[in-house]
């Protein structure tokens, strides 16, 4: 971790008297894909799925307090989600010796069901900047014997001379998957995370970037304070728009001189219901002042040619 990074965590709001610290899960995030995953990967029956998938919670935000953590939003298997997923599959089940790279993993659930969905693991990496996360994904999913130590403990933001693991594997990946990420920081941020993205991503046509992040239907930056934060401190992130988000990968590939191909586009919050529930909790919970209203889920594709 960086001075930086470190600096960060220990600024952090670690208070579960919080918004986005829910006291149960809402049964709407617990769909029949987790279910199933749960019961045939893991071995836990239904019964004991909800007490354990609280634990977890509960261990995994006292790790590292992220909203998506107390949302239970990583309940959802966001990247199985994602139009490319299908195609993503075919992708790399054709071509076993492909290798993915889930980059900002968490306790890695889009890995485990890309393994349930027939990858073969040896394909299957993530990476953290908290290696705790590799142990507690380890308990979410009961797989240690099987899923092994594909875990990276990387810094996307470390210095290039400073020997980390995750920098040095630069052009090895055939897909690199971004989930709920790149929103946690300012745009200048975003674009040297997007190039050091670029320059991890193989160099074959079809090697891929995709994920979800949090985005606004208008582009701009917004200060995170408390209670996000310890009362006093502040942070600027960026919400991206669809279109701020494809032109900063194009501008990134450009000045790389890579050739891609960058597609996005605003899909419905799945978890929040229908497509009326989620206007309504989109109309009524934007996350900064003067965002209700505008706040969307943008999945993306950048894909090289």
């Amino acid at each position: 971790m960086t001075l930086s990074q470190s600096r960060e965590y220990a600024q952090v709001n670690r208070s579960k008297d919080v918004p986005w610290y829910l006291p149960s899960i809402n049964p709407r995030l617990r769909g029949d894909a987790l279910t199933k995953l749960l019961k045939e990967y893991s071995g836990i029956s239904e019964d004991k799925q909800e007490a354990h998938l609280l634990a977890i919670r509960e261990k995994a935000y006292a790790i590292y307090p992220m909203p998506c953590i107390g949302l239970f939003w990583w309940l959802v298997l966001g990247l199985s989600l994602h139009p490319a997923y299908p195609a993503l599959l075919q992708f790399l089940k054709t071509a076993p010796q492909k290798k993915v790279l889930d980059l900002g993993t968490c306790l890695g659930q889009d890995l485990r069901k890309l393994a349930f969905d027939g990858v073969p693991v040896s394909s299957l990496y993530g990476c953290d900047i908290m290696p705790a996360y590799q142990a507690m994904g380890h308990e979410l999913f009961r797989d240690e014997p099987t899923f092994g130590s594909q875990f990276i403990h990387g810094d996307l933001f470390a210095r290039e001379d400073a020997g980390d693991a995750l920098l040095a594997t630069k052009g090895s990946w055939d897909v690199i998957v971004l989930n709920m990420f790149l929103h946690a920081y300012s745009l200048p941020q975003q674009t040297q995370a997007a190039a050091r993205i670029l320059a991890l991503l193989s160099s074959a046509p079809q090697s891929k970037i995709l994920g979800i992040q949090a985005a606004s239907t208008t582009a701009g930056a917004h200060v995170l304070k408390y209670p996000f934060l310890k009362p006093g401190v502040e942070k600027e992130i960026w919400r991206h728009s669809r279109e701020s988000l494809v032109t900063m990968w194009e501008e990134v590939a450009k000045k790389a001189g890579v050739k891609v191909r960058v597609w996005a586009e605003y899909r419905d919050r799945v978890e929040l219901g229908t497509k009326d529930d989620a206007m309504r909790h989109t109309k009524a919970k934007g996350f900064f002042k003067g965002e209700a209203g505008d706040q969307r889920r943008l999945f993306f594709l950048i894909e090289r040619i």
